[in-house]
């Protein structure tokens, strides 16, 4: 999962086998100062819950989120997507924010089922 804002590449990275993603600006336009970070649910996300959604609402109505980060990097943290003990999926995506102060932009939620 990937998105584009103010110039920069920003990414949700998914390692598959250590169920945990995390955030990344891609090294071509990450600028020294800007922040990055990895939301994810705190709840476990149902399998009504489509694997890729924008709406924040239904993360919101199933407990919320956490924050990983910010980290004044390239890359987060990573944050469990999938807790293989007791078969919960929860939802993650990725964020940042530019050097210069604009607001903030968050990617997708995505539901790591694979």
């Amino acid at each position: 999962m990937s998105f584009s804002a103010y110039g920069r590449d920003v990414e949700l990275r998914n390692g598959k086998a250590f169920n945990h993603s995390f955030a990344a600006i891609t090294a071509a336009t990450y600028q020294t100062g800007d922040q990055v970070w990895a939301d994810r649910s705190l709840n476990a996300m149902g399998s009504d819950v489509p694997t890729h959604f924008y709406d924040d609402n239904i993360v919101r109505s199933r407990g919320g989120w956490k924050q990983c980060g910010p980290f004044t990097t390239s890359t987060s943290d990573q944050v469990m997507n999938w807790n293989t003990d007791t078969q919960h999926h929860f939802a993650a995506r990725a964020c940042f924010r530019p050097k210069d102060g604009r607001p903030s932009v968050c990617g997708e939620w995505y539901v790591d089922r694979s």
